[in-house]
């Protein structure tokens, strides 16, 4: 981190808003401020546009600099809480604090190892910090926020290695037969960003007028998966009939029912703290499909329901552990099913791993690089779900994402923490009847 001081403050006459974030990001990057844009001059100073658009601005410039952009809401209301909040979950990171500033506007400053290490304002950091609370409006009010930069490698163009299998003379299976579309007139495509939904996504290519595509972002979602999505959305613009996207707040939803994990405990669960009178175990958990589906399936079946969609298209496919769903509908065909009034076509059903990459390959279609290397999960919905163990989320991201990885190894070791004591006591039951007996 090398300070650059801002050039304009809020009281600027010319300008609505003072550039200290633009010299934040230059000091945590190590730029000159002119090789910063004052994003928020063009934004909301001239009102050339929304506040939205700044940070897609923001976003798409750090993109071209191979630099992703983590944000974190921070459920803190003073000033030491936050930077204590930080320090916990990103120990060795420049973040980028925002907030309220002395005079009652926004500010940012640079955080390190829970203290501010740089005040952007010219006055300098000798005269204690201009950040005293939570930001006072936006979508922000009321909260701090964070912000962290991380250098992205570019995808390897070699992808014999995805998840473990090989597309070398592999062949793409022929087109499926779309006739089914022809008996419906409210059709919905289910898009999670996922290798599988993008193929079907293209293969739909020349019907993309007649669908409605819907996803749900959970408000967790890793940066890989923010990309493809963005990349389907470039591609399809002005092409489909709608774009749904169903935004829901799994961390929140966490936060009243407990944390998803694969093993809960009775005093943690919902009912265990409701009977134990007082002696429940540390923190309340969840099933992990329970949240799964307060944030993922219930919201996106209800959506489709409501818009009358009589098709919904999925990229499941009998690989999958989640074809097991499958079996609880009524067949109407090898890949079509039928639940109440809603018909279900996975038209790449039959499709292997393999023919699925090598698709994406030939179409020239982006490939997420957590489905490369020696990494075996497929894509998780949740960056910091701390269910899901069996996917090797941590190795993955300790290596390319160490901001969320630093928060998913919090909120892991407070599930650890929960579920040992019960773990101690089934190893004790156990051993009691092993144990030789008494004479």
């Amino acid at each position: 981190m090398k300070p650059v001081k801002q050039r304009y403050g809020s009281s600027d006459s010319k300008l609505e808003f003072g550039d200290c974030l633009r010299a934040c990001i230059a000091s945590v990057l190590e730029l000159p401020l002119d090789d910063v844009p004052h994003f928020t001059w063009g934004a909301m100073a001239e009102r050339h546009a929304t506040v939205r658009e700044a940070w897609g601005s923001l976003r798409m410039w750090l993109r071209a600099r191979n630099i992703g952009l983590l944000t974190y809401d921070i459920p803190c209301s003073t000033l030491p809480e936050a930077l204590a909040w930080c320090h916990l979950r990103n120990p060795d990171a420049h973040l980028i604090l925002g907030g309220m500033g002395r005079g009652g506007q926004g500010h940012v400053c640079v955080i390190h190892k829970g203290a501010i290490v740089h005040e952007p304002t010219p006055r300098g950091d000798d005269d204690g910090p201009s950040l005293v609370g939570p930001a006072p409006d936006g979508d922000w009010a009321g909260k701090f926020v964070a912000l962290a930069f991380e250098y992205r490698p570019t995808t390897p163009k070699d992808n014999s290695g995805l998840l473990g299998v090989s597309t070398q003379g592999v062949e793409v299976p022929p087109a499926p037969d779309f006739s089914i579309l022809d008996k419906h007139e409210r059709i919905g495509l289910c898009f999670s960003g996922g290798k599988d939904s993008l193929v079907v996504l293209d293969l739909l290519r020349p019907h993309w007028h007649r669908l409605c595509i819907y996803r749900v972002d959970t408000s967790d979602l890793l940066p890989e998966t923010q990309e493809v999505v963005r990349h389907a959305e470039e591609m399809t613009a002005g092409k489909v009939g709608n774009w749904c996207e169903i935004t829901t707040n799994a961390r929140g939803w966490q936060e009243r029912f407990g944390m998803p994990s694969d093993l809960v405990p009775f005093d943690c669960s919902t009912l265990g703290r409701a009977l134990v009178n007082g002696a429940a175990g540390p923190i309340h958990l969840a099933p992990r499909m329970d949240c799964c589906g307060a944030n993922l399936a219930r919201p996106l079946i209800s959506r489709m329901a409501a818009d009358g969609v009589t098709l919904s298209i999925r990229g499941t496919r009998r690989e999958d552990p989640a074809w097991g769903w499958c079996a609880t509908m009524e067949a109407t065909g090898p890949d079509t099913f039928i639940d109440g009034a809603t018909h279900y076509w996975m038209p790449i059903a039959n499709w292997t791993t393999a023919e699925v990459f090598a698709y994406l390959q030939r179409e020239g279609l982006p490939i997420a690089r957590y489905y490369q290397g020696e990494y075996r999960h497929s894509g998780p919905e949740c960056a910091t779900c701390t269910g899901w163990w069996d996917e090797g989320r941590g190795k993955y991201l300790r290596k390319f994402h160490p901001h969320i990885a630093g928060e998913y190894h919090y909120r892991l070791s407070r599930v650890q923490s929960a579920i040992r004591p019960t773990l101690d006591q089934l190893h004790d039951e156990i051993a009691d009847l092993v144990a030789p007996q008494e004479a």
